[in-house]
C-alpha cells in the first residue's frame, strides 16, 4: 500500500519592499531610452530630406555617396576604372 503525501505548503519568495516602484522606473527608463532613440531618428531623417531639397537638381547627396563607398569594395571600383578607361 502507498503512503499518501501531505500535500507541502508552497512558499512565496519573499519580495523586497519598493521592488514594484524599481521595476516600474526600469521600464519607464527603458521606453523612455526607446522614444528618445526613435525621435532622434526621425530628427536626422527629416534633416536629411532637408538638405536633400537644398541640392541642386540632379545632384547625388553627399550620405549616398558613403552608402556606395561602404557597399563597394575597392577592387570593384578599381575593376569598373578599368573597364571605363578600356573603352574609352
Amino acid at each position: 500500500m502507498s503512503q499518501i503525501r501531505p500535500k507541502m505548503p508552497v512558499t512565496e519568495l519573499p519580495i523586497p519592499a519598493g521592488a514594484g516602484r524599481a521595476v516600474a522606473a526600469g521600464v519607464a527608463l527603458f521606453a523612455g531610452s526607446i522614444v528618445m532613440t526613435w525621435r532622434y531618428l526621425d530628427r536626422r531623417q527629416q534633416r536629411r530630406i532637408a538638405l536633400d531639397e537644398q541640392l541642386p537638381t540632379g545632384r547625388v547627396p553627399p550620405w549616398q555617396y558613403k552608402i556606395f563607398d561602404h557597399n563597394t569594395p575597392l577592387k570593384k571600383v578599381e575593376q569598373i576604372v578599368a573597364e571605363v578607361t578600356k573603352t574609352a
